[in-house]
């Protein structure tokens, strides 16, 4: 699997707007050990993912990226990815924004 997270961390940086830093292949795999990445995959790719990020806090998670491959955006396959992140995490709290209230 790490020459899958090398190939989703080059195709994340591909999109300017996304935390290019906290994408590396390293925190992508690390995630994925801390139950905080769920991919969809497609003829052996990984074509959709979220990614909750670890924050400063132990206990806090941001939602910070979904990602869907660029020919299969607006097909809904990211539906339920977050969710599905959300509900392998117990006990954590969530947020979206510093603007957003914290969420159980």
């Amino acid at each position: 699997m790490d020459s899958e997270w090398n190939k989703l961390s080059r195709r994340l940086y591909e999109e300017p707007h996304l935390p290019h830093a906290r994408l590396t292949p390293e925190l992508l795999a690390l995630a994925a050990t801390e139950d905080g990445i769920v991919i969809r995959m497609q003829g052996g790719a990984i074509i959709v993912c979220a990614i909750l990020l670890a924050v400063l806090n132990d206990e806090w998670f941001e939602l910070g990226t979904i990602w869907v491959e660029k020919q299969f955006r607006f097909a809904g396959l990211h539906t339920g990815v977050f969710r599905e992140c959300i509900e392998k995490q117990k006990d954590v709290l969530f947020f979206s924004s510093p603007l957003m209230k914290a969420s159980r």
